[in-house]
């Protein structure tokens, strides 16, 4: 057949090929997701460190009347973690809506003979809690750095305007 003047391929060099390039988009889909966290991380910083300034003399009432920094911090870290645990959901929510929407687009547009897409888009049932509780370690982690500077700021200066 080479001789003929067709070109062949084997299992092996297409196997390899398609290895290569999942690779590849490994490797760009990775650094999508790190840079996405890396900016949502920063949007809840930002946003946590706007709702403490708009709260400020509240915090600094709270200390002058005897709050204890750790218990200010347990406060905040109660609030955010009831919002992390808000934003948790919704995101799985719509992860999971976003998910059965492309499996039917992928599974309606291609057949692919080496990878059935049905198991590819199929998120194990347990991953579901465990995505829930880093969406709220990744928020009191992002907000961080406000809770310690709340904290750390004398009643005084939280009072003053």
């Amino acid at each position: 057949i080479v001789n003929m003047g067709y070109k062949t391929t084997s299992l092996k060099t297409e196997s390899q090929a398609t290895r290569t390039s999942l690779a590849s988009l490994d490797i760009t889909l990775y650094t999508v997701t790190f840079i996405t966290a890396l900016l949502c991380g920063l949007l809840i910083a930002s946003n946590i460190w706007s709702l403490f300034l708009k709260r400020r003399k509240e915090f600094g009432i709270m200390r002058a009347i005897g709050a204890r920094k750790k218990k200010l911090a347990t406060l905040l870290a109660g609030e955010i973690a009831s919002l992390g645990m808000v934003g948790s959901a919704i995101g799985l929510a719509l992860g999971y809506v976003s998910v059965v929407i492309l499996k039917k687009i992928l599974l309606s547009s291609f057949t692919l003979a080496s990878i059935d897409i049905g198991q590819l888009l199929a998120p194990p049932v347990l991953s579901y809690p465990v995505i829930f509780i880093l969406g709220i370690l990744f928020c009191l982690l992002s907000s961080l750095i406000p809770i310690i500077n709340i904290t750390r700021t004398e009643p005084v200066l939280l009072i003053k305007e």
